[in-house]
C-alpha cells in the first residue's frame, strides 16, 4: 500500500538533546505502525510544536518546562476510547489491529519506557475524523520526571 509521509512546514525549534540511538527506535515504531494501520494512499503526517511539562517541585507545588512536542497523525481504524492508555501496557495490542498487522505488543511499551527516561511523555489521541495521533512531548533541557503532560499546542484535530 502506498503511504504518503508528510512533514508539516513548521518554524518551531526541533533541536533536542537526547538519546539519538532510542529516539530512532521510538520513532521508527510509532511510524512503521502508523503506516501498516493506515488506510491505501492516505498520508501520514509529523507535526512539531512548542509544548510543555508539568513537573513536580520540591515545595508540593509544580512548574512548567519548556518541551517538543512530536505528533504522528496516521489515518488508521484509531483505537478504541478504552484503549487508548493500556496500549502502553506490555503484550497489549488494540482491539482493532488483531488482524495480523500487529506484533507481539510490545512496541510502544517500549517507547513509552524510553521516552519516560527521557522525562517525558507519549500520548495517544483519535482524530475526530479518523485515525490516531500519538505524541511525544521531550524537554528541552534536563529536568525532573513529569506529573502531567501537556501538549496545548499540538491538537490531533487540526487539519492537515
Amino acid at each position: 500500500q502506498a503511504i504518503e509521509f508528510r512533514v508539516e512546514p513548521t518554524d518551531v525549534d526541533t533541536r533536542l538533546t537526547c538519546d539519538r540511538d532510542r529516539m530512532l527506535q521510538v520513532f521508527r515504531n510509532l511510524l512503521s505502525n502508523a503506516a501498516k494501520l493506515s488506510r491505501p494512499a492516505s498520508t501520514v503526517t509529523i507535526l512539531f510544536a512548542d509544548a510543555a511539562l508539568r513537573f513536580a517541585t520540591s515545595s508540593g507545588g509544580t512548574s512548567l518546562r519548556a518541551a517538543l512536542a512530536i505528533g504522528i497523525r496516521d489515518h488508521g481504524v484509531g483505537i478504541p476510547d478504552d484503549e487508548l492508555d493500556s496500549i502502553f501496557d506490555k503484550f497489549v495490542q488494540s482491539s482493532k489491529t488483531k488482524n495480523n498487522a500487529g506484533g507481539t505488543g510490545l512496541g510502544l511499551a517500549i517507547c513509552q519506557q524510553i521516552i519516560d527516561g527521557h522525562r517525558g511523555a507519549i500520548v495517544a489521541k483519535n482524530n475526530r475524523d479518523g485515525g490516531a495521533t500519538f505524541t511525544v512531548t521531550l524537554p528541552r533541557a534536563k529536568t525532573p520526571r513529569p506529573t502531567v503532560a501537556s501538549c496545548a499546542n499540538l491538537s490531533p484535530d487540526e487539519p492537515t
